[in-house]
């Protein structure tokens, strides 16, 4: 290796510039893995009504600020960090929610997507508090009972999941991996002969 101390100059510059490309990448890479841990993670947790979520994670600008590096993840929807953390989750654009009470609800997801036997609203009371009533369906006859497909109600308190730190704690071998290999790299033998 050069021992000028021009050469040493010359090749510690060309390290620097290196490595701020590689740790820019590298930490766009963390922050892709990180969205990709997290999809699976709602899918894992949530099971049929994560898609939404699921695909709503994405990797955040790599900035810095001062001799670190940042990015992260983050989704726009609203409840992703209510699902994690837990919390209220209020009405905002419809006159309630629905909540899925049956599988065949599940499956459908929406009210708006369901095709037949058509749901009727029922106006019901209930003790449960923040109730609106429910849509259910009911038999060919007349005296058919009533099978509650949807509750309604004007919030749901939910419960915290912790998908987001099931997914960061899976997703850190992957993340020294990365940045690992983006050191090295930085220092590769490459970097050696631009500096002589």
């Amino acid at each position: 290796m050069a021992k000028d101390p021009d050469d040493i100059e010359a090749f510690l510059k060309a390290v620097k510039e290196d490595w701020n490309k590689k740790s820019f990448k590298a930490a766009f890479d963390c922050a892709q893995t990180g969205a990709l841990y997290i999809d699976i993670s709602c899918r894992m947790h949530f099971k049929k009504s994560s898609g939404t979520l699921a695909n709503s994670f994405k990797p955040a600008l790599v900035v810095r600020k001062g001799l670190q590096i940042e990015t992260g993840v983050y989704s726009p929807l609203p409840y992703a960090g209510i699902r994690e953390r837990g919390g209220r989750i209020n009405v905002k654009n419809a006159k309630a929610l629905a909540i899925p009470m049956t599988k065949k609800a599940k499956n459908t997801g929406s009210p708006l997507n369901w095709k037949r036997p058509k749901l009727r609203y029922y106006p019901g009371k209930s003790a449960t508090p923040g109730s609106k009533g429910f849509f259910g369906t009911r038999g060919r006859k007349k005296d058919s009972p009533v099978t509650t497909q949807y509750a309604l109600r004007e919030y749901v308190d939910q419960k915290g999941s912790g998908y987001i730190a099931w997914a960061l704690k899976k997703a850190t071998p992957e993340f020294e991996k990365i940045c690992a290999k983006a050191a090295v790299k930085s220092f590769d033998v490459k970097n050696v002969e631009k500096a002589r």
